[in-house]
């Protein structure tokens, strides 16, 4: 056999092995999903540590990239400024009491900063792959509308109305701020279009209502 042949012969067995080695990745990359969407459960912590409910839809641009946005609800996001004046407000209930009654009776003061939102941004996905589950990063912006709530119980007597006298809120009170924020997590896409997922995000709120929000995750829901 001549020179000529033998690398022509080569020549075609490695446009053959590049071809075995591209089908595999090509397939792969056919058989990751357009996108998905997600029921979410987890815990919200500001300053204390309550509900958080939401659904995510995510959209595939590409091997790595993908697009989300996220409408949910967190029971409770008070912030530490209110938090403050709040004990401030139920520590001169209790010395009022005893003032005018020479005794303390059982005071109980609830507050609470319940909050509607929306969060969309990009995850990096997958950052690491193995199998069926993987890694992700994620970024995003979004925005807040809050709604303080504050009950007073004295003795057994509930007295909203005066406790929404003196901290000024009351059933109208509403605040809106702006979130922005990131994080990670893990995911697993389980049997045929089931995805599992679960992660952390920190959120700043920022506006007059302003802090820290530290929320845990996790989520089931369908990729197509």
């Amino acid at each position: 056999m001549s020179v000529l042949k033998v690398r022509m012969v080569l020549k075609v067995l490695s446009v053959l092995v590049l071809g075995v080695l591209l089908v595999p990745g090509r397939g792969a990359a056919q058989d990751l999903p357009r996108g998905y969407i997600v029921g979410l459960a987890g815990m919200a912590r500001a300053v204390e540590t309550d509900q958080n409910y939401g659904g995510l839809g995510a959209w595939r641009l590409n091997q790595c990239f993908e697009l989300f946005g996220e409408i949910g609800w967190m029971r409770n996001v008070i912030g530490q400024a209110l938090t403050d004046q709040l004990t401030v407000t139920e520590a001169k209930i209790r010395a009022d009491n005893a003032r005018q009654f020479g005794t303390e009776f059982p005071v109980e003061f609830d507050a609470r900063v319940p909050a509607w939102y929306g969060f969309g941004g990009v995850r990096l996905n997958p950052i690491l792959r193995a199998g069926p589950l993987s890694a992700f990063l994620e970024g995003g912006v979004g925005a807040a509308r809050l709604r303080p709530e504050v009950h007073l119980t004295v003795n057994g007597d509930s007295l909203d109305a005066e406790a929404a006298a003196l901290t000024g809120i009351d059933g109208d009170t509403q605040q809106v701020g702006t979130l922005a924020g990131g994080g990670a997590g893990l995911a697993l896409q389980a049997w045929k279009r089931i995805r599992i997922e679960g992660g952390y995000r920190y959120m700043r709120l920022f506006g007059d209502a302003r802090t820290n929000i530290n929320r845990l995750h996790i989520g089931a829901g369908w990729s197509f």
